[in-house]
């Protein structure tokens, strides 16, 4: 929990909050991959989209 935890709380601490710019290890293709607006900021999102946000996130390979 601890992990999701920390990857909410940076969706909300960048300057420009949009999906594209917060979400840490996913790129415009894979938010739209997702049916995830790149251009739609966070607090416009429902809880369960954070954790879908945040799945796919882990699942990827830092190294990108």
């Amino acid at each position: 929990m601890p992990a999701f935890r920390a990857f909410v709380t940076t969706c909300f601490s960048k300057r420009r909050k949009q999906l594209k710019n917060a979400v840490l290890g996913l790129n415009e293709a894979d938010l739209k991959a997702l049916d995830f607006d790149p251009r739609v900021r966070p607090e416009r999102l429902p809880a369960a989209a954070f954790v879908r946000l945040f799945r796919r996130a882990a699942a990827t390979p830092a190294s990108r």
